[in-house]
């Protein structure tokens, strides 16, 4: 019988940002500073699609009706939907509903029909989630017609030879590829300069002191989803399959390295992963001919990044989608260098490792397609290129040769997760265009020289412009978002710095002094920021975590838009647990089982409009002996998600069974 196991959508919810974030880049002097300030202060609303269809959720209604039993749809695909039955006095159960060709428990008229869980024998079942399943089957064996499925985006002869296309082994396959094929590119090549390899050293060991010890270590998420994530890592790959399997592949290995406590590996994996960003920063100034002194202020500039530093040591797939790209766009531009030299063989290898590290990235989240897509730009800054043809050419081999390699190692994957998007199981952001960003944008393809540095500067600000309008969550993980993007502006802002700067020692003191301070005043009180969420979380873990191996957690975990996700995987031990939805306590069928050893949580969704008068009815039908209580201030992490008071009361209590 088939075995998965669904989560909630990953949507980012619709709010507006505030401008308390600093922007860390240099321009011409104090000037450049402004204009990215208030680059990182902009943003629209986002707007998003529900998470199933209407022609969907109209069928599902209609069986819902028929059956008598509470049913929602979890997720959508192009040939598949996943609904749950909630009957009375049982466990919700999953059930798939897909079109052929494929394996099923039963076949329905043309459908394949198949319950989600382990068992032996689907006798053994509960009676309740048996008659459900039952009376679901005789529902669609008279209402085929009736049952629709998502559309697609791609069109059917593509997606005919796309979809065997791809690596299907779980692993980070593609990336180990990659550095190798890196090192086999360093084989009896030219040293690199002591100097860049010192100075690169130090940004890097610096920029890793500070994200490891300042880290957040706890959920960037808004909406309680970070343990969502962190659980597809950890042990349960399914629940975000949906946008692709590049989380689970590359994050899996550092929550497998610490086995007591894999949240913390995958916490400090990306505070490891982040802290390349400033090293690769320097290596593409210096391999696009930015001197030495330029390439480390843009480094050190980034290394001291207040937001990098505060999303650095959490479970977001932001710094991968920074980093890979950019690891990818350094593979390209020392490819072009190499090219123009006359090394074939090591610009080939290169170009293949970028190839790679861009499908690998790809395969993480939809919103890591648009780096990816624009990392063979890097090869127009190499000094020794040539004219625009020349670079033109380059650009469409580099270009060529990336495709061709996402679409032969992820070609299905990248078909399926857009037939999820299509479907309406993810959200659809609509590009809203910030003015500022573009307006910073063509000061820098006119101003700003070295000109091809300065063009590829203005496409990566054109498109955070243009996609940032689709993420604003709130105002940490909305800026985030944006350090996909600023790397290489900030490479090109300070290459343009005026020569004189750097001739006067006095006044290069007092411009790093000016930005240095510009990061305190403006963005270092995004370092301790947390929400209630993070706060949260962090208490539940150490709650959870002494809770015996044989517990079943039970929560209200969905109420009207708010969710939240527990860390049941605390301690390194996955506990069962059942996430009631407030809007079907109001019945039996929100009544958690009784039998066993029963654990409920009063989670901080208990404290909203939404969720108070669930909670309430919930605990009014148990006996509840308290273990842990805490209160946390409110500080939602969704803008348009607040709470109506300023405290919130987190409980976890045994459930007592009754007296017989």
């Amino acid at each position: 019988m088939r075995t998965a196991r669904g989560g909630q959508p990953d949507q980012p919810p619709a709010s507006r940002s505030g401008p308390r974030c600093a922007s860390l880049a240099a321009g011409r002097g104090t000037a450049g500073l402004v204009l990215v300030a208030l680059v990182l202060g902009a943003a629209g609303p986002v707007r998003g699609q529900p998470a199933c269809a209407a022609k969907t959720r109209a069928w599902v209604a209609a069986l819902e009706r028929a059956v008598g039993v509470p049913t929602v749809p979890l997720s959508c695909q192009r040939d598949l939907v996943r609904v749950q039955l909630r009957p009375e006095h049982a466990e919700p159960l999953d059930v798939e509903i897909a079109e052929p060709p494929g394996p099923a428990f039963r076949r329905v008229g043309r459908l394949r029909v198949s319950p989600v869980l382990e068992v032996p024998d689907f006798d053994q079942v509960a009676a309740p989630r048996r008659e459900a399943f039952g009376r679901l089957a005789t529902w669609l064996a008279t209402h085929q017609q009736e049952v629709v499925f998502g559309g697609s985006g791609t069109p059917a002869p593509v997606r005919r030879v796309l979809r065997p296309l791809g690596v299907r082994r779980a692993g980070p396959w593609l990336l180990l590829a990659a550095l190798a094929l890196v090192v086999a590119s360093r084989v009896r090549a030219r040293p690199l300069p002591r100097p860049d390899l010192l100075w690169s050293g130090g940004v890097g060991a610096a920029a890793a002191v500070l994200r490891l010890g300042l880290g957040a270590y706890g959920p960037l998420h808004v909406n309680g989803q970070g343990p969502l994530w962190l659980e597809g890592a950890i042990s349960n790959p399914a629940a975000i399959a949906n946008y692709g399997p590049g989380y689970a592949e590359l994050y899996s290995i550092a929550a497998r390295l610490a086995p007591s406590a894999p949240d913390h590996g995958v916490f400090v994996f990306n505070a490891l992963l982040a802290a390349l960003v400033p090293v690769l920063a320097f290596a593409f100034a210096r391999l696009a001919g930015v001197g030495l002194v330029r390439a480390v202020a843009a480094a050190a500039l980034l290394a001291i990044d207040p937001v990098a530093i505060r999303t650095a040591a959490t479970e977001s797939y932001v710094v991968a989608a920074t980093t890979l790209p950019l690891l990818a766009a350094v593979a390209f531009l020392a490819a072009a260098r190499h090219a123009s030299g006359g090394e074939r063989l090591r610009a080939a290898l290169l170009v293949l490792a970028g190839a790679l590290l861009g499908a690998q990235c790809a395969r993480i989240h939809p919103s890591a397609w648009v780096p990816v897509a624009l990392a063979p730009l890097a090869v127009l800054p190499s000094p020794d290129a040539g004219g625009w043809l020349a670079r033109a050419k380059a650009l469409a081999i580099t270009a060529a040769a990336l495709a061709v390699v996402v679409v032969a190692t992820s070609g299905g994957v990248l078909v399926g997760v857009l037939d999820v998007i299509t479907a309406g199981a993810l959200p659809h952001p609509t590009p809203e265009p910030s003015a500022v960003v573009m307006g910073l944008a063509l000061v820098a393809a006119v101003f700003l020289r070295p000109r091809p540095l300065a063009l590829v500067a203005a496409v990566h600000l054109a498109a955070l412009a243009l996609t940032r309008g689709g993420y604003v969550l709130s105002f940490i993980s909305l800026h985030g978002f944006d350090r996909v993007h600023l790397a290489i502006p900030v490479v090109a802002l300070a290459g343009a710095l005026p020569q004189a700067v750097f001739r006067r020692r006095a006044l290069a003191a007092a411009v790093g002094g000016l930005l240095v301070a510009a990061c305190g005043v403006l963005g270092w009180s995004v370092v301790p920021a947390r929400t209630t969420d993070h706060l949260e979380y962090r208490w539940a873990r150490t709650v959870v975590r002494e809770l015996p191996a044989e517990a079943r957690i039970v929560y209200v975990g969905v109420a009207g838009e708010r969710v939240v996700h527990l860390p049941t995987y605390a301690g390194g031990r996955s506990r069962a647990a059942r996430r009631v939805n407030a809007r079907e306590v109001g019945d039996a069928a929100g009544a958690p089982p009784m039998a066993g050893n029963v654990w409920y949580a009063r989670t901080s969704r208990c404290s909203s409009v939404e969720g108070r008068p669930a909670c309430a009815a919930l605990e009014r039908r148990l006996r509840l002996e308290p273990v842990a209580r805490a209160a946390f201030p409110a500080l939602p992490s969704a803008r348009h998600l607040p709470y109506d008071r300023q405290v919130v009361d987190v409980e976890i209590a045994r459930v007592v069974p009754p007296q017989k």
